[in-house]
This record gives structure tokens, C-alpha cells and sequence, in this order.
């Protein structure tokens, strides 16, 4: 990859971050919010009403995965296209219809745009029925939150696939601008429509306000995608070629990532699921650094297939992307989780008890990003039916293990550390094998080396938690400079691998 690519990535990777920290900054406060007004009993089921609507989510068959693939490969035509009738218009006119006009001209690439309203007939055929059958069993029920519950999943269950289609197809065609600005208007609406609902009428309003706000969502696609529904078998196909195993991947590897907190909530009720779920929503945020670097590096992956072959691709992402990745971002994390305890403490303190499992939680970004880069890599090279196979070895791992501590009265904390190792166990394998398909010599070691920072950034904060346990910000800052000695040892490793590459 040459010096000016990369650094149009980084430029892009930043530009991104900012944004999407700015989306997560909003959720987390719609999270916050939520668990201050409802409590924890009632925060426990608005989890696992949002559990309901992810594990639906898999009857979509991976098919978005699929989408993201072949659209990807389409989307330098559809670039070169814009920016040819961007240079037709005069100056005036280029700039106040650049944001619609190239999102248009994007998407009116014909192969681009058969892909599209394929995956939109689709998701129709599917998520339609499941919308009725959530309506009808809505009328069958006396529980009046269990009805509004249903209701609220039968007008979002396939509203929510749609919005989420219309953004993977706008990543995709490379549109990070236009994508980036929906994003943070789409969680603006959820932090304001759940919340005020929430401050209304309890957890009723909140599942009123979350529908809302998928529909006003959905409506800002307009003139963005394609939505108008089509029915091709042959084009269906290729995308869940690809999208099959790598639905069965995401399906896996979301059962791996929720199961603690089912296991929690079958265990422990509602009550102990708020917490642990306050705890979750709480590290959420660290997930969003690996999915901005994965925004904007797929596309670039997938086109390198086309043009230089898969392992050539897999070659560039390990060493330009993963390797500063696997140093960098654990150590960023394990300065943000010494900081949980007092933020909790200062905003919510009866959460708590979620301090130490958001401590561990956290460093699941970390592990996030190894994976989601890594079956990058295996799409890459054709390798992506062997993901469900480790997700679902390491999925048994988390609901066994889980399930057994609970079991022996040893709490959430626990349960959240055998959630992370699960999630370890997952990325490293999903790692070594990607290395290994990519004819990288040594794959196990390079594996063993990545994980190192992640192991030790870890290992760091829990010592520091348990010879600094007090939860103020003096303590946190105390520690905080005791852990950046710690890790500059890592910090020196990230310089010297950052001379080996153009970033």
C-alpha cells in the first residue's frame, strides 16, 4: 500500500473516529438515562427486550455480509462515476449538492443497486411475517408491557433491518461522510425520543420512543440507497454465497458476546441483569474504535481481492491495520477502564456493583477488533466457513463456564471474566488462521505476540484495582500514572512497529 493511501486511511480513520464517537457518546447517554430512570429491574428488561430484536436479527442469513462484499467490489466505478459528474456541474452548484449528489450517483450504480433492492426483497420476504406474527401474539397476551413489547418489535423488527441495510450499503459504495452524518442524527433521535418517553411513562415510554426512532430513521435514507424491493434468486445467491457462513459467523459470534447475560438473567432475574447490563453498556463504547477502523478498511480489502488476489489483501491488513492495532488500542483501553469506577461513582452510584465487570468488559474492543479485522481476512481468501465452527467452540466455553460460576455464588465478575477469555480465546483463533491462510510463516507465534499487549494491558489493571481499590478520581489518576509506566514497554514496541510500516 503506498504512503499516500495510507495516510487518506488515517486521515479517514479519524475523521470517522471523531464521528462515531460522537454516536456512541450519544448511545451511552440514552444507556445512562435509561438506567437511571428505570432501575435496575427494569433496565434487566429493556435488555433483554434489545436482545430479542438482535437474535431475530439472524434470520437475515448473513445476507448484509454479503452485500457488503459484492457492493465493496462495485464501488470504485461507482466512485470514479461521481466524481466525473461532480467535475460536469459548475463550482456553485458542486457544492451545495455534493452530499445528495454523491450519494445518488452511488447508488444508481446498476450492478451496486441490483444488489441492493435484491437484499431489500429479502428482507421483506423474511422480516414481513415476523413483523405480523409479533402483532397478532400482542393481542394474545395480558401482560400490558409484554403487548406494547410485542408491538414495539412488530413495527421495528423489520424497520431496523432495513436501516441497518441502508447503511452497510452506504459504507460500502465508500459514502463515509454521508454515513457518518445519519449515524450520529439516527442515535440523536434515540437518545431524545427513549429517553423523554422513559421520563414519561417508565419503561413503556422507552419502548415507544425506540420504535419512533427506528422510523424516523429509516426515513433518512431516502434518495441515499435503493429501497425499492426486487426478487433475483441468482443475485440472492452470490450474496449469501458469502453471507450464509458469515451470518452463521455473526450469529455465533453474537450468541457469544449476549450469552453471559442470559446466563445473568436466568440466574440472577431482572435485578442482577440490570447491573451486569449497566456494566455491558458501559464497555460498549470501547467496541467502537475496532468498528471505525473496520469501516474504513474493508472496502479497501475487498478491492484489493479484485485486483491483487486475497492473499496479497490479507498480507496488507495484518501488516498495516492489525499490527499497530493489537498494541495501541489495548492500552487505550486499560487508561479508559481505570476511570470507570469514579465516573460510575460521581453519576450513578447505585450501579456499583458494575464497577469490576465493566473494568473487564472493556477490553472486549480489543478483542472485537481482532476478530471483525481477521474475518476480514478470511472473506478475503475464501476461508469464512470455518468462523461459525470457533464461534460456536468458544460460545460453549462462555455458557458453561458462566453458567457454573453463577452456580457456585461467585457473581458477575466472574462471569465477566470468563466472558473476556472466551472472546480471547475467539480473536486469537480467528487470527492464527487467517495468518496461516495467508502464507504468513509462523502464524501461531504472530497469533501468541499479538494477543500479548491485550494479556498484559489486562493483567495490568486488575493489579493496580486490587492494590488501589478506592473508586475516587484521586485514586484514578494515581493510578492511571503508575499504569503508564507499566505499559511503556508497549509504548516503545508501537513505535518501533510503526517505523516498519508507512503509518
Amino acid at each position: 500500500m503506498s504512503t499516500a493511501s495510507t495516510s487518506t486511511r488515517l486521515r479517514q480513520i479519524a475523521l470517522y473516529g471523531a464521528s462515531r464517537g460522537s454516536t456512541e457518546g450519544l448511545l451511552a447517554a440514552r444507556g445512562l438515562v435509561l438506567a437511571a430512570v428505570l432501575g435496575p429491574a427494569a433496565f434487566g428488561a429493556w435488555t433483554l427486550f434489545r436482545l430479542a430484536g438482535r437474535y431475530l436479527g439472524l434470520a437475515e442469513l448473513g445476507i448484509r455480509s454479503g452485500l457488503e462484499f459484492e457492493v465493496a467490489k462495485a464501488g470504485d466505478d461507482a466512485r470514479e462515476h461521481d466524481d466525473n459528474d461532480a467535475r460536469e456541474h459548475d463550482d456553485n452548484t458542486a457544492r451545495s449538492d455534493a452530499a445528495v449528489t454523491r450519494a445518488t450517483d452511488a447508488a444508481r450504480k446498476p450492478e451496486a443497486v441490483s444488489f441492493g433492492r435484491a437484499t431489500v426483497g429479502f428482507l421483506g420476504l423474511v422480516f414481513g411475517p415476523i413483523g405480523i406474527l409479533a402483532l397478532v401474539a400482542s393481542f394474545l397476551v395480558a401482560d400490558p408491557l409484554t403487548t406494547l413489547a410485542l408491538r414495539a418489535l412488530a413495527l421495528t423488527v423489520f424497520a431496523e433491518r432495513l436501516w441497518l441495510y441502508g447503511m452497510t450499503y452506504m459504507r460500502s459504495m465508500g459514502s463515509l461522510r454521508s454515513f457518518a452524518i445519519l449515524e450520529t442524527t439516527s442515535a440523536a433521535l434515540h437518545l431524545a425520543l427513549t429517553t423523554l418517553l422513559a421520563l414519561r411513562w417508565g419503561l413503556a415510554g422507552a419502548l415507544a420512543g425506540f420504535a419512533l426512532a427506528i422510523i424516523l430513521s429509516l426515513l433518512l435514507l431516502r434518495r441515499r440507497v435503493p429501497l425499492q424491493p426486487s426478487l433475483s434468486s441468482e443475485t440472492t445467491r452470490r450474496m449469501l454465497r458469502v453471507g450464509i457462513p458469515f451470518g452463521l459467523t455473526v450469529g455465533m459470534s453474537m450468541a457469544l458476546v449476549t450469552v453471559d447475560r442470559l446466563v445473568v438473567a436466568a440466574y440472577g432475574g431482572t435485578v442482577l441483569l440490570g447491573y451486569y447490563g449497566f456494566a455491558v453498556a458501559i464497555s460498549g463504547m470501547a467496541a467502537s474504535g475496532a468498528w471505525v477502523v473496520r469501516t474504513v478498511v474493508f472496502p479497501d480489502v475487498y478491492r484489493t481481492v479484485g485486483e491483487s488476489g486475497g492473499v496479497t489483501a490479507v498480507s496488507e491488513l495484518l501488516k498495516e491495520t492489525m499490527a499497530p492495532f493489537v498494541i495501541l488500542y489495548p492500552v487505550l483501553l486499560g487508561l479508559a477502564a481505570l476511570f470507570i469506577a469514579p465516573a460510575i461513582m460521581l453519576v450513578l452510584p447505585q450501579y456499583g456493583e458494575a464497577v469490576a465487570p465493566a473494568r473487564l468488559l472493556i477490553f472486549g474492543g480489543a478483542t472485537a477488533g481482532i476478530s471483525s479485522l481477521g474475518s476480514i481476512g478470511l472473506v478475503a481468501v475464501s476461508k469464512q466457513r470455518v468462523l461459525p465452527l470457533v464461534a460456536g467452540l468458544a460460545f460453549l466455553f462462555n455458557l458453561g463456564f458462566s453458567a457454573w460460576l453463577l452456580s457456585m455464588g461467585l457473581g458477575i465478575t466472574a462471569v465477566a471474566g470468563v466472558a473476556l477469555l472466551s472472546r480471547v480465546g475467539y480473536g486469537g483463533a480467528v487470527l492464527s488462521i487467517t495468518a496461516a491462510s495467508s502464507g504468513v510463516d509462523a502464524a501461531k507465534r504472530l497469533t501468541v505476540k499479538s494477543l500479548i499487549p491485550l494479556v498484559y494491558c489486562v493483567g495490568s489493571v486488575a493489579l493496580l484495582g486490587a492494590l488501589l481499590p478506592a473508586r475516587d478520581w484521586g485514586t484514578a489518576l494515581i493510578s492511571a500514572g503508575f499504569y503508564l509506566l507499566l505499559v511503556a514497554p508497549l509504548l516503545f514496541v508501537a513505535r518501533r512497529e510503526a517505523r516498519k510500516v508507512s503509518w
